[in-house]
């Protein structure tokens, strides 16, 4: 695997994220939960993110959650890895590491990642295999590294705009597979029906 091949698609689909205007910001989330809310329906504790940088965001999808009694919970860096914080449209939050914003929530409610039902997976690139290229840090691989010795929960869903599929993501060993992902306009594999 070349690194400069890897870095340079992780800047291209980057930058095609950020060119996108709010209306498709906003079209693309609408479409996103069209296609994922039959996946999550079911689910009682599920993991989102807050989009950054043209990321697909997940908003609507969690509210819809929560108004049917789910937990929704976001990513907490914890060292290497990650815990997840429960949260409500009420919660206050804070800025912390990468001045992303946080639960602000006693860390005796956070979850560990095989706790939850199902996670919501930020990505920047992604292949047709549900491969996943995320921004470099690894805290999603190192924290669901479980997953790769056992098909278990939770259920992880890669979502992304259909602009950041790649023919390949130069995938490595450690990367965690994700079980699917789901973009505004398709699921993949395509051929997998979960």
């Amino acid at each position: 695997m070349n690194n400069s091949q890897r870095n340079q698609l992780r800047r291209t689909k980057q930058t095609q994220r950020l060119e996108l205007t709010q209306q498709q910001l906003d079209a693309a989330a609408t479409q996103l939960q069209a296609l994922c809310e039959p996946f999550i329906k079911d689910k009682k504790r599920i993991a989102g993110y807050q989009a950054v940088r043209g990321e697909i965001s997940v908003d609507t999808l969690l509210q819809s959650a929560r108004a049917r009694g789910a937990v929704t919970t976001l990513p907490i860096v914890n060292d290497e890895t990650l815990l997840f914080a429960p949260f409500t449209d009420q919660t206050p939050m804070v800025k912390k590491r990468f001045g992303l914003l946080e639960p602000d929530v006693p860390t005796t409610t956070y979850l560990q990642p095989e706790e939850l039902d199902c996670i919501l997976v930020p990505l920047v690139a992604f292949d047709n295999a549900a491969n996943r290229m995320g921004m470099g840090g690894g805290f999603y691989d190192k924290s669901f590294a479980f997953r790769r010795e056992r098909d278990t929960q939770p259920l992880l869903i890669g979502v992304a705009h259909e602009l950041q599929k790649s023919n390949t993501v130069f995938h490595e060993w450690w990367d965690v597979p994700l079980d699917m992902v789901i973009t505004d306009k398709f699921i993949y594999p395509m051929n997998d029906t979960h």
